[in-house]
C-alpha cells in the first residue's frame, strides 16, 4: 500500500469526493447522570459524529458498490473498512441504530438519563425518531438529500449529546 487510505481513495475514480466531518470534538458527556452504563451507545454515536462522508459514483449497492468494497478490502484491509465504511456518515447502518433500532441508541439515552433537564432530552429523542427514514426510503434518495438528511441527524445528535454535557451538568448544578 503506497499513502494512506485517505490518499488511496482520494485518487480512486470510484470515489467522488471525501468530506471531513462537520464536528472536531465532541461534548463531554457526563456519564454519571445515567441510571446505566452508556459507554457502548457513547462509541457509536462519537463514530457516527465524528464520521467523514465519502461519497462514491456508485447508483446500485449490490451489482456496483459491493463487489468494489470487497476488492479494496482485499486489497487493503481493515485499514479501508474502518476509513470508508465504519468511518463513513453517509453509509445507513452507521445511523441506523441510533433512530431506528429497537430500541435505538437515542432511546436509551433517554431511558436512562436521570439528570435536570429530562423533557429537553426526550424532546430531542422524538426530534431524532421522527427524522428517521427507513432503510428503502434512505436508499432511494440522491446522493446530495443523503447528505442532508445525515447532517440533520448528526446535528440532532450532536444537540443530544450536548443536552447531557457535564458543562450543563455543571450549570445546573450551580441554578
Amino acid at each position: 500500500m503506497v499513502g494512506s487510505i485517505a490518499d488511496i481513495l482520494s485518487r480512486d475514480p470510484d470515489v467522488v469526493c471525501i468530506v471531513p466531518s462537520e464536528y472536531g470534538f465532541l461534548p463531554e458527556v457526563d456519564c454519571s447522570v445515567f441510571s446505566g452504563d452508556i459507554s457502548v451507545e457513547l462509541k457509536f454515536v462519537h463514530r457516527f459524529l465524528l464520521a467523514r462522508y465519502v461519497v462514491d459514483g456508485f447508483t446500485d449497492h449490490e451489482h456496483e458498490r459491493k463487489p468494489w468494497l470487497n476488492r479494496m478490502y482485499a486489497k487493503h484491509g481493515r485499514d479501508f473498512w474502518d476509513y470508508a465504511v465504519l468511518g463513513n456518515a453517509l453509509k445507513r447502518g452507521n445511523f441506523a441504530q441510533i433512530s431506528g433500532g429497537r430500541p435505538s441508541v437515542a432511546e436509551l439515552f433517554a431511558e436512562q438519563y436521570c439528570g435536570r433537564g429530562k423533557d429537553d432530552v426526550c424532546c430531542l429523542v422524538d426530534e431524532i425518531k421522527q427524522e428517521h427514514l427507513s432503510l428503502a426510503d434512505y436508499d432511494f434518495l440522491p446522493v446530495s438529500l443523503r447528505v442532508l438528511h445525515v447532517r440533520r441527524m448528526k446535528s440532532l445528535v450532536y444537540d443530544l449529546l450536548d443536552s447531557c454535557s457535564v458543562k450543563n451538568s455543571v450549570h445546573y448544578a450551580f441554578q
